[in-house]
């Protein structure tokens, strides 16, 4: 496994830990976490569709 198969799941856990003070006017937790979660797989997925399409 090559380093850069690694790289959408990282930027994507990046990309969403700097999010979470974004997020702390939820005060619900749950629904915060919620939302960490779909901001890590939908940058996940672009990611890794983008890459999929550029090196094949």
């Amino acid at each position: 496994m090559t380093a850069i198969r690694l790289l959408p799941g990282l930027i994507a856990a990046i990309t969403a830990y700097l999010a979470l003070p974004m997020l702390s006017w939820l005060g619900y937790f749950p629904a915060r976490f919620l939302l960490f979660l779909l901001i890590y797989t939908g940058v996940t997925l672009a990611l890794d569709i983008a890459m999929k399409r550029y090196g094949g």
